[in-house]
């Protein structure tokens, strides 16, 4: 659904389900001397996922606009589901190392799925050809590999943390043809060398483009 309010206001909203057949999941099967994961493909006989996505865009000026989006996702493996519904499914828990019968509310879904994702953009353009672009982007919590032996995500110690990652950049059109931009990635210079191996931190870049 999307509800244009005026030319300066947009809503959209998207409600989405999907049920799965033979669904490649990768997940961890090993760890490296370095700390680092190895992954594997595997197929589950029956997944669905489901949830919603809202995004706003405003014009606040002739040279402001703010973008902004919200993701919720839920994900899960329908056997694994049924079982715990079935009350067949246990845990151990973190404190007491004892086994506990799982609750749905327990379950963590598939692996490297986060539930809550959002992002905000606020872009400014002016006449000269001046532009700059700040982009920040927040990731939650996602489930990483079983601790406890169960086969299933469903403990706090198996989950990566949740982090906030800002991106700017600016730059000037020169002309018809040429734009030079120079930028920041992750800026706050997070890092999770476990969970996130191929993210060197801050990145600083220029970027000159001819368009033909």
């Amino acid at each position: 659904a999307k509800w244009k309010v005026d030319q300066e206001l947009q809503f959209s909203l998207n409600l989405f389900r999907n049920d799965i057949d033979n669904m490649i999941v990768t997940d961890v099967v090993a760890f490296k001397k370095n700390g680092g994961q190895i992954y594997s493909y595997f197929n589950l006989k029956s997944a669905l996922t489901q949830g919603l996505e809202f995004d706003v865009d405003k014009r606040i000026s002739k040279s402001f606009s703010v973008k902004a989006g919200y993701q919720f996702l839920y994900t899960a493996d329908k056997e694994v589901l049924s079982q715990i519904k079935k009350g067949e499914t246990f845990r151990r828990d973190l404190n007491t190392g004892s086994s506990v019968r799982m609750k749905v509310a327990d379950y963590g879904g598939l692996p490297l799925r986060s539930k809550h994702m959002a992002n905000l953009k606020v872009n400014y353009e002016n006449a000269n050809g001046f532009f700059a672009t700040t982009r920040m982007i927040y990731r939650g919590r996602w489930g990483t590999f079983d601790q406890d032996g169960n086969g299933i995500i469903n403990r706090s110690d198996e989950y990566a943390n949740g982090f906030l990652q800002i991106n700017a950049s600016a730059g000037f059109s020169l002309k018809k043809n040429w734009k030079i931009m120079a930028g920041v990635d992750n800026i706050l210079n997070y890092k999770d060398v476990l969970n996130m191996p191929g993210n060197p931190g801050r990145v600083g870049y220029i970027d000159l483009q001819f368009i033909f």
